[in-house]
């Protein structure tokens, strides 16, 4: 047998509906549903569930994209791990360490609201996360202060 040279292609089939398009004719077909049917406990049912739908697809269309969430957390990673890098390399130890606690913070901080923004973390565990850097700032505050207080103490 002789073979034609050309590799069978797959055909492919047009494209079907759009998910939002197909969410769109669900709720719609609940509502003539609705609308012709003689029951009230159908209609109330029917109503309900067309409702429930519309809320459903709203909040799925305004989520952020997982992968803008990924690209935007990997390259924010990415400038951490280089101020702190930059960090260790320019200032002694303990101001590094400073630099970099609070860099990795605003990082985690931002990580967050990115998290939360596109529906993967819920709000008691970003509130956790904004109280993490709450702590720290109160904690860096009190010990300047003490800082402050004790070098313009007069017996010193």
């Amino acid at each position: 047998m002789a073979s034609s040279g050309r590799a069978d292609k797959p055909t492919r089939s047009k494209p079907g509906p759009r998910l939002r398009e197909q969410a769109h004719e669900e709720v719609m077909q609940l509502f003539r549903l609705a609308e012709k049917s003689e029951h009230p406990e159908l209609r109330a049912t029917a109503l309900e569930l067309a409702k429930e739908n519309s809320k459903y697809f709203r909040k799925q269309n305004e989520r952020v994209s997982p992968t803008l969430i990924l690209s935007v957390t990997i390259l924010l990673g990415i400038a951490v791990a280089g101020v702190c890098w930059y960090a260790f390399l320019h200032y002694s130890a303990p101001k590094a360490y400073q630099v970099c606690a609070i860099v990795v913070l605003i990082y985690l901080v931002i990580v967050g609201v990115c998290l939360f923004l596109s529906g993967h973390l819920s709000q008691s565990n970003f509130m956790k996360i904004l109280g993490w850097l709450a702590s720290y700032i109160k904690a860096g505050w009190n010990s300047a202060l003490k800082k402050i207080s004790g070098n313009t103490d007069p017996q010193a």
